[in-house]
């Protein structure tokens, strides 16, 4: 039973990192950050289905400006050793 429960706490944990994630793309987009994934303009929502799906790995964010102003975060993965 506690292993269930602390399966379920874990689910529950990163269901609200993906929520917050989504969040703040949703944000930044709105700012008018682009975003992209390995190099392709993707939505905040394919962003988040790639986190969730990234089991060898997880996604670095590379920050791009100009001037001092946030312009784009590229989201590329990273693959565990």
């Amino acid at each position: 039973m506690r292993l269930v429960m602390r399966m379920r706490d874990k689910e529950n944990s990163r269901t609200l990192r993906m929520n917050a994630l989504q969040s703040e793309l949703i944000e930044l987009q709105r700012g008018q950050v682009s975003l992209s994934l390995n190099g392709s303009e993707s939505s905040p929502e394919e962003i988040v289905c790639a986190y969730t799906v990234a089991e060898q790995g997880t996604y670095m964010r590379d920050y791009i400006g100009t001037e001092g102003i946030l312009r784009q975060i590229d989201f590329t993965y990273v693959k565990e050793r």
